[in-house]
C-alpha cells in the first residue's frame, strides 16, 4: 500500500489535478493509464518526480523589486508567513515564498484585505476602482468566486495569451481552467498556490465504531468496487436513529445515520451526481444546461429524499458549526460530510474515523467528483499591473513552488500521515483529489443567479420543486451569459 501511496503521489499532484467530467474511462479505483505514470518507487523518488518538472521560466533578476499581491485577510496566512515555527506546513509555505524571492531578486509584499462575504462589495470594488485609475497598485489578485463575476469586462489579462504561465502545467487546476475558459479568455485560474483549495474540498467521513456496532460493510470496499452512490449512502444510514435522551424527540444529543449542513455540503451533491447546471456551446462560451431532464430531476429528487429520512441530523448554514463536529467527535453520527482541512479536528477522537469521496449518482457514473468550497482562491493579473511580464512570472513560479513543496507537506505528511488514521483512507485522499471538479454555475455565482444553492433552498423549503425552479432561473441566466458573451466578442474586435 505505501509504494501504491507514493506512485499515485508522484503523478497525482499534477496530472490527476482535477479532470474535466467524462474524460476519463478508467474504474473507479484505477489511478489512469501506465503510460503516464513512473515505475515501481519510493516516497524520495516520488519527491523527486514532482521537483524534476520544469516550470521553463526564464532567468530573471528584478533587482528587489516589490511583488504586490491583494488577498484577502482570512486567508494571509497561506502566502505571508513571517518566520519558520517547526510546524510542517507553516514552514513549507516559508520556504516557498523566500525560495521564489531569492531566484529571482524580488520581495512578495502581500497587500491583505477584508475580503470575507460581509465585504465581498468593498473588496471587488478595491480591484476594480485600481483599474480603471490605471495605478498599478497590484501585480496579482486573488479572491474566491465572487471576483470572478468581474470577468468579461477588461479588468483582467487574458493567462491564456501568457508565454510564462502554462495551464497544461501539474501546478494548476484543470478544472478552473476548462471551467472559467470564456471563449479562449481565461481572466481567472486556480491552482496550487492556493492551500484553501485543497483544504475546501467537500468529503464524508465515518465512524469507525459505529459500523462496526452495526456491522456494516466496507465503505472503503464500496468506493474502489464503485458501488459507493447515493442509494448507498441512503441504506447505510436510514435506520440508525437512536434517542439517546429520551425525550421523545429528535435532537443534537441523539444518535443519527448521516450529519450534514444544509448549504456548501449540499450543493456538492450536483457536483458528486454530475449534475449539469451550465455547460459549453459549440464556441466555448458557457450556456444553461436546462437540467431538467430525467437523470437531473432523478439527481435532485434522491438528494432531497436522503436528507429528510429519519437517519439525518441537519443544520442550515451559518448555524453552530460545533455542533455537528461534537456529535461526529462523540459518536453520534455514522457519516459526516464537511471539509478536508476538519480532519484536523478530529485528531483528538478516541474512536477511529475514515474519511470517503461523496458518493455518485448511480454505478453508471465513472468517476467520484468533488468541489472546493466557494472560498476557493482564484488568481488573476490586473490588466493595469505595472510588468504583466514580472506578474506572469512570480505567479508561475509561486505556484510551480507551491506544487513542489507545500501541497505535499500539506496532502502527504500533514493530512497521509498526521490526521488520517488508516492507509485506506490515504487511498480514499488521492480518489478525492483526483475528482476535483467544477460548473460554471459554481464560480459565477451573479452570472448564474446562484441558481448552484437552489438545492439547498429547496431542501430547506421542504418541498420538491426542482423543475419549477430551474425552470424560473433559466430565462435570466440565458441572458446573462449572453450578455458576457458579447461582451467578451465586442473586446475582441
Amino acid at each position: 500500500m505505501k509504494k501504491f501511496i507514493c506512485l499515485i503521489l508522484a503523478i497525482s499532484f499534477g496530472l490527476a489535478l482535477i479532470p474535466a467530467c467524462g474524460e476519463k474511462s478508467e474504474s473507479p479505483g484505477e489511478k489512469g493509464p501506465e503510460a503516464e505514470r513512473p515505475g515501481e518507487t519510493s516516497s524520495e523518488a516520488a519527491e523527486d518526480f514532482r521537483l524534476a518538472v520544469p516550470d521553463n521560466l526564464p532567468d530573471a533578476d528584478y533587482g528587489g523589486r516589490q511583488f504586490n499581491f491583494l488577498c484577502r485577510t482570512l486567508q494571509l496566512y497561506e502566502y505571508d508567513v513571517e518566520e519558520e515555527n517547526g510546524d510542517i506546513v507553516n514552514d513549507a509555505l516559508f520556504r516557498r515564498n523566500k525560495s521564489v524571492e531569492g531566484r529571482f531578486n524580488a520581495n512578495i509584499r502581500a497587500i491583505d484585505m477584508d475580503g470575507s462575504w460581509a465585504n465581498m462589495g468593498g473588496y471587488k470594488n478595491t480591484i476594480k476602482n485600481s483599474v480603471l485609475a490605471g495605478d498599478g497598485a497590484h501585480d496579482l489578485v486573488e479572491g474566491d468566486t465572487a471576483i470572478v463575476d468581474l470577468l468579461g469586462n477588461g479588468y483582467f489579462s487574458n493567462i491564456l495569451e501568457s508565454p510564462h504561465i502554462n495551464v497544461e502545467k501539474p501546478w494548476w487546476a484543470k478544472a478552473s481552467v476548462d471551467v472559467l475558459n470564456v471563449g479562449g479568455v481565461l481572466e481567472f485560474i486556480s491552482g496550487d498556490y492556493s492551500l484553501l483549495l485543497w483544504e475546501g474540498l467537500c468529503v464524508v467521513y465515518f465512524n469507525k465504531k459505529l459500523f462496526q456496532d452495526y456491522e456494516l460493510e466496507s465503505p472503503y470496499e464500496l468506493v474502489t468496487g464503485g458501488s459507493w452512490t447515493l442509494e448507498a449512502v441512503e441504506r447505510l444510514s436510514k435506520d440508525i436513529y437512536s434517542d439517546l435522551n429520551g425525550d421523545g424527540k429528535a435532537g443534537p444529543e441523539d444518535l443519527y445515520g448521516l450529519v450534514t449542513t444544509n448549504g456548501n455540503m449540499i450543493d456538492n451533491f450536483q457536483i458528486s451526481c454530475e449534475l449539469k447546471l451550465v455547460e459549453n456551446d459549440g464556441d466555448g462560451f458557457p450556456m444553461f444546461a436546462d437540467p431538467t431532464d430525467e437523470r437531473s430531476v432523478s439527481v435532485a429528487q434522491k438528494v432531497f429524499d436522503l436528507v429528510h429520512q429519519q437517519g439525518v441530523f441537519m443544520l442550515d448554514e451559518g448555524k453552530t458549526k460545533e455542533v455537528h463536529e461534537v456529535m461526529f467527535m462523540e459518536d453520534r453520527g455514522l457519516f459526516y460530510t464537511s471539509f478536508l482541512k476538519d480532519s484536523q479536528r478530529f485528531r483528538t477522537m478516541e474512536t477511529d474515523f475514515g474519511i470517503l469521496p461523496y458518493p455518485k449518482y448511480d454505478e453508471a457514473q465513472k468517476n467520484y467528483k468533488s468541489f472546493s468550497k466557494a472560498g476557493f482562491a482564484a488568481f488573476a493579473i490586473p490588466s493595469t499591473a505595472n510588468d504583466r511580464e514580472f506578474s506572469e512570472i512570480m505567479l508561475e513560479a509561486l505556484c510551480a513552488e507551491s506544487y513542489k513543496s507545500v501541497i505535499p507537506a500539506y496532502y502527504d505528511i500533514a493530512l497521509k500521515n498526521k490526521y488520517a488514521r488508516d492507509d485506506d483512507s490515504a487511498e480514499m485522499l488521492d480518489i478525492i483529489r483526483e475528482g476535483f471538479d467544477y460548473d460554471f454555475a459554481c464560480v459565477a455565482l451573479d452570472y448564474t443567479e446562484w441558481v448552484l444553492i437552489e438545492m439547498r433552498a429547496m431542501v430547506s423549503g421542504k418541498t420538491f420543486d426542482w423543475v419549477s425552479r430551474m425552470e424560473k432561473k433559466g430565462t435570466k441566466i440565458e441572458k446573462n451569459l449572453e450578455k458576457l458573451k458579447d461582451t467578451i466578442l465586442k473586446n475582441r474586435e
